[in-house]
């Protein structure tokens, strides 16, 4: 086990989970009803697809502690495979955990972050996303695994007045390279959760994105964030049925200006 955790269970799963962390209010004193929409989504959407009765492949992009990796393999059950994507890395340890604890094997767990280039990168691990999230520092999309891949004297000059013991070196790499390394052509959902840089995600996988090779994109939106606007336009852009699920109450509804909040 990583580090003091919780256990807890939720559609039929076993997680353990960090204290002080945002699903153990959802799941134990339900401040917040977010995170079991989407859970319910996913697994409804999952339930439809397997109608087809093809494999299935689910992207899972900040994996957090796999609380929707999970989720997403029980909802394929056995039928198709998720790719996670976690750059921190106690967080990588504690999906591999929980995935470990269900006995799951269909899944490949990634110690990577995904932006719009292949590199490397230093992830902030007290930033709570933004700019300061995920700061480039070399770019490799060329030859991601070559032997140029060195960390040189431009690594120190360039963060000699960052604190390293806030921030951990991080292998990036855009989904457009990493789908044409699997030789995957299509995934049928596509979660993603990247503090603020979900947009940097969607441009990284720009030419599968623009021909529509993601079945369904489940994706943070905060109303009002630049960030919120530039990804809204992107899938504007690309012709994609937008739905809204209003955080704290569970629904899903097709313009935000038809939800009424609900009056005490």
């Amino acid at each position: 086990m990583v580090g003091l955790s919780i256990k807890i269970s939720k559609y039929g799963l076993s997680y353990f989970l960090w204290p002080n962390t945002r699903p153990i209010d959802t799941y134990q004193r339900g401040v917040r009803t977010d995170d079991d929409t989407l859970l319910s989504l996913v697994l409804r959407i999952t339930s439809a697809l397997d109608d087809e009765n093809k494999p299935l492949v689910c992207f899972d992009v900040g994996g957090f502690m796999g609380i929707v990796t999970l989720t997403m393999l029980k909802g394929i059950n056995g039928n198709g495979i998720v790719h996670t994507f976690e750059p921190m890395r106690r967080n990588h340890a504690r999906i591999v955990e929980n995935i470990a604890l269900n006995g799951y094997s269909n899944v490949v767990v990634n110690n990577i972050a995904v932006s719009n280039y292949s590199g490397l990168g230093l992830h902030n691990l007290t930033n709570e996303g933004g700019d300061d999230f995920l700061q480039k520092l070399h770019d490799y999309s060329g030859d991601l695994f070559g032997d140029n891949i060195i960390l040189n004297k431009d690594l120190s000059r360039r963060n000699e007045n960052l604190d390293v013991n806030s921030k951990q070196l991080t292998l990036v790499m855009t989904l457009h390279k990493y789908m044409n390394i699997c030789s995957i052509d299509w995934v049928d959902i596509l979660k993603v959760d990247a503090e603020f840089t979900d947009h940097l995600v969607l441009e990284g996988a720009q030419d599968f994105f623009d021909k529509h090779c993601f079945g369904f994109i489940l994706i943070e939106y905060n109303q009002g964030d630049a960030c919120a606007k530039e990804l809204l336009n992107m899938l504007l852009n690309a012709k994609y049925e937008i739905y809204y699920m209003v955080r704290n109450t569970g629904s899903l509804v097709k313009d935000l200006k038809d939800y009424s909040a609900p009056t005490n």
